[in-house]
């Protein structure tokens, strides 16, 4: 793919790369031997460098030496130029940020084709040398832009057009054959909701649905959750050949949305998720047993979040969806058959957006942002 690329936006990208260099080698200079242990046994991680307003987005990790983030860095804040008494709204720029973290530093990755103007909005790693990430571009004129895909492997960065039918990426799951990307499907297009890179290409397939959640157990046990086109919360599994629906019985005429879904085996499924009434909101998990699927409603009135993480003790991790543009640093916990919400750190303006548990351990890691920088716990 070619991207034209205005001076001003290469002046800011030099720029940018020279200052990002001098951070990150102060960052990891300044990295402790001994990170501080948080509130609730989270301990706060080393944040990876960025410059300016930031955030972390998104998380995955293969294992203790190999954890990523992504997000962005570089905030411009919105303009709002005038010409005599005409004045107009340019929209907030962002410039990504996508970093490794090998056990004792962090390590920056470039973003084929994405050098500037855009974000990371989610990974998926396959293995230590094996990442997927999938992010947004901006223009100078646009806040949202087209999908970004990149998939990592070893020293390689290869950038993926992103399939014409698919009009938002809101869920991505990889493997060592491919990977999955879910969300809107683009009706100009006659879009699909879900495609799968097979290697060569996208290939569609039809759901009558919005997708929200999408997540990979074993390439014959794919889960998708979301909306169906009558506004009622949805959930479909994939066995390796074909897709179909197994939405809670609990949620049938109901109107809402499932947020996410994890399966941790076959009999073994978690999804989150809401629905309304008027303009009441309740929140709920439902467990699929290999049975049936039981129910268990969100604590004292909380949101779920869009992220799931197993805590491998039997229980789940969940972000918080607060409301606010200010975010929360709680996050709900699952365990004992009853979900809790728990602070994670003290302080204000921490916000968490994303979970990832790491391979063959007890680690979860959750991050976010705090006071306009990058933020990093872990667990376990």
């Amino acid at each position: 793919m070619t991207i034209a690329r205005t001076t001003r936006a290469r002046a800011l990208r030099a720029g940018l790369a020279a200052v990002a260099a001098g951070a990150v080698v102060a960052a990891v200079l300044a990295v402790p031997a001994n990170t501080a242990r948080a509130s609730g046994e989270w301990t706060v991680q080393p944040a990876p460098p960025t410059v300016g307003d930031s955030a972390l987005l998104a998380v995955a990790a293969a294992s203790p030496g190999a954890v990523w983030t992504g997000g962005y860095q570089f905030e411009r804040p919105n303009d709002h130029p005038c010409l005599g008494v005409v004045c107009w709204s340019l929209p907030a720029l962002l410039n990504p940020t996508l970093q490794r973290w090998d056990g004792a530093a962090w390590h920056w990755l470039n973003t084929p084709g994405m050098p500037d103007l855009g974000r990371i909005l989610r990974l998926d790693a396959v293995s230590v040398s094996d990442l997927w990430a999938v992010g947004m571009r901006y223009s100078e004129y646009s806040d949202e832009g087209p999908d970004y895909i990149a998939h990592f492997t070893g020293t390689t960065s290869t950038e993926l057009q992103a399939p014409t039918g698919l009009d938002h990426i809101a869920a991505l799951a990889a493997d060592q054959q491919g990977a999955w990307l879910a969300g809107t499907a683009n009706a100009r297009y006659n879009g699909s909701p879900v495609y799968r890179w097979n290697g060569l290409a996208w290939i569609p397939y039809s759901l009558a649905a919005t997708i929200s959640g999408l997540s990979e157990r074993t390439p014959d046990d794919v889960w998708a959750v979301g909306a169906d086109a009558n506004g009622a919360p949805y959930a479909a599994r994939y066995d390796g050949s074909s897709w179909r629906t197994v939405t809670p019985p609990q949620l049938a005429n109901a109107r809402g949305t499932l947020l996410s879904v994890l399966p941790l085996g076959p009999d073994d499924v978690w999804a989150t998720g809401y629905t309304t009434a008027g303009e009441q909101r309740v929140d709920r998990s439902y467990h699929w047993d290999g049975t049936a699927w039981q129910e268990a409603a969100a604590p004292g009135g909380a949101h779920f979040g869009g992220a799931l993480a197993d805590d491998r003790t039997g229980g789940l991790w969940a972000t918080v969806d607060s409301g606010t543009l200010a975010g929360t640093s709680d996050l709900l916990h699952y365990a004992d058959g009853t979900w809790r919400r728990e602070a994670t750190v003290s302080g204000s303006k921490t916000s968490i957006t994303a979970l990832a548990h790491v391979p063959g351990t007890g680690t979860v890691w959750a991050v976010g942002a705090r006071d306009g920088a990058p933020f990093a716990i872990s667990r376990g």
